[in-house]
């Protein structure tokens, strides 16, 4: 059973009704933590400086929050300001990470009938793209992950591509990779 709740702001700063719902983890991911006269003392805050901006690196992130997530014995309400972009993109890239059966589209079509105002910005949908183009047993490994997100950023860098553009290179990356071993 999934018992990761997404919120807003407001309500990562209920401790006190939080605890009372069983909720024993708040992951804050967006620019401003959780002020300390706020938090519960039976609630383990987390904070992941997340920027709701297509061209932010969320995906740096994604594995710790995961990890974060993992780490949860009740509820765990992971929150930024509107509850819309951050969070939910968030969650998203957690089960991606923990579910071998996940899938983007599954994922955001099951999330979006719970939470109808998700709407990940493009930049941090195209980033839950590329860990979805990934077999789960690579997505895990952060070593093979980022090394070929650093191969798509030389490259990148030599070219000065967009955001998007990266991301679709590193989806380019991903099948040449396929074509040329024959498969993962």
């Amino acid at each position: 059973m999934d018992l990761v709740v997404i919120g807003e702001e407001e309500e990562g700063q209920h401790g006190t009704a939080l605890a009372a719902n069983g909720f024993d983890l708040v992951l804050t991911v967006s620019q401003r933590e959780i002020p300390l006269e706020k938090r519960h003392p039976g609630i383990r805050y987390s904070f992941i400086p997340l920027r709701d901006e297509p061209n932010f690196r969320m995906d740096f992130f994604m594995h710790r929050a995961s990890e974060e997530l993992s780490r949860s014995q009740g509820r765990a309400l992971v929150h930024c300001v509107a509850g819309i972009s951050r969070s939910p993109s968030i969650y998203l890239g957690h089960r991606l990470l923990t579910d071998p059966q996940a899938s983007l589209e599954k994922e955001m079509g099951r999330l979006s009938r719970l939470r109808p105002q998700i709407n990940p910005n493009i930049g941090f949908f195209y980033q839950l793209k590329l860990l979805d183009a990934f077999p789960f047993h690579l997505r895990i490994n952060r070593r093979v992950y980022f090394a070929i997100l650093a191969l798509a950023d030389q490259c990148c860098c030599m070219h000065r591509l967009l955001y998007i553009g990266r991301t679709m290179l590193h989806l380019a990356l991903i099948y040449w990779f396929r074509k040329a071993t024959g498969g993962w």
